[in-house]
C-alpha cells in the first residue's frame, strides 16, 4: 500500500513565521473533509497569509532592484500592503530578506540560462539568456546583491550552478561563431552589471531602454567576430566571483 505523504495541520502555520518565504515547507496543510486542490481555497487565514507572503516577495525584491541594499523596509511594506511588522514576522532582519532574494534570485537565473539553451534562435543562446534575464522585473538581482550578504553554503552551490550554466550557453554561441574567441561566463555577468537599468519612477520605461542599450551590446559583440577588440581582457569566472561577491 503506498505510503501516504505526510501533511502539516494548519496551527503548524504559525511556527512558520520566521522561515524564509521560499524555504516554507512543500508538504501540503491538512484540513478536515477534501483538501482543496486551488490553494486559492484554502482556508480563509491560511489563503490570506500566501497571500501576503508571495506579495512581500514581489514588493522585496522591485524595490531592491530600484533601490539596492539601502532600500527602506518601509517602502517594501508599502508596495506589499502590509505594515513594517509584517515583515519582521518573517524576516528577523533586513540580510535575512536579501539572503533569501538572494537565493532565489540565482535560481531565476539559472533557469534562465538553462531553458536558453534549449531554445536558442539564430542569434544564439547568450542573445535570448540577455534578453529574457534583463527583460524580467528585478533582473539584476543577483549582481545588484551580490557584494550585500556574505557567502554561504547555498550560495556557492548556486553560483556553481550559474558557472556551468552559462558555460553551456557561450560554448553553443562559440561552435556556431555567434560570439568571439575569449568571450566567456564572466562576461556574460559583466553585460549584465553594466546594462543594468537605473532607479526610475517608471520600471518598464527603465527596462526598455535598458533592452535598447542590450541591442547595441549584442550588435557590438557579433561585429567583434571579425574585428576583434585588443583593449583589456576578458573576466574569468574567478575575477567576476572575486569582484562581485562578499566572503
Amino acid at each position: 500500500m503506498p505510503r501516504r505523504a505526510a501533511c502539516r495541520s494548519s496551527s503548524d502555520l504559525q511556527s512558520e513565521r520566521n522561515v524564509p518565504f521560499k524555504a516554507l515547507s512543500l508538504a501540503p496543510l491538512c484540513y478536515r473533509g477534501q483538501m482543496p486542490v486551488d490553494p486559492a481555497a484554502a482556508p480563509g487565514r491560511v489563503r490570506e497569509a500566501r497571500a501576503n507572503d508571495a506579495a512581500l516577495f514581489r514588493a522585496a525584491r522591485d524595490v531592491f532592484a530600484e533601490r539596492g541594499y539601502d532600500a527602506p523596509m518601509s517602502l517594501i511594506a508599502e508596495r506589499a500592503g502590509i505594515g513594517v511588522g509584517g515583515i519582521y514576522r518573517r524576516y528577523a532582519s533586513k540580510d535575512d530578506l536579501i539572503r533569501e532574494l538572494r537565493r532565489s534570485s540565482l535560481e531565476d537565473i539559472v533557469r534562465t540560462a538553462r531553458a536558453s539553451a534549449e531554445d536558442a534562435g539564430a542569434d544564439g543562446a547568450v542573445a535570448l539568456f540577455l534578453r529574457t534575464h534583463l527583460g524580467q522585473a528585478g533582473g539584476h538581482l543577483p549582481t545588484l546583491l551580490n557584494r550585500s550578504t556574505p557567502m554561504t553554503s547555498e550560495i556557492e552551490r548556486l553560483s556553481d550552478e550559474l558557472h556551468k550554466a552559462l558555460s553551456a550557453l557561450v560554448t553553443l554561441d562559440a561552435e556556431r561563431g555567434l560570439v568571439p574567441a575569449g568571450f566567456g561566463p564572466g562576461d556574460v555577468m559583466a553585460a549584465i552589471v553594466h546594462l543594468r537599468p537605473s532607479a526610475s519612477d517608471d520600471p518598464d520605461e527603465d527596462r526598455a531602454l535598458n533592452l535598447r542599450h542590450l541591442e547595441y551590446y549584442l550588435r557590438g559583440l557579433r561585429a567583434s567576430i571579425s574585428d576583434p577588440v585588443d583593449v583589456g581582457a576578458s573576466m574569468s569566472w574567478d575575477d567576476w566571483m572575486r569582484h562581485n561577491s562578499m566572503r
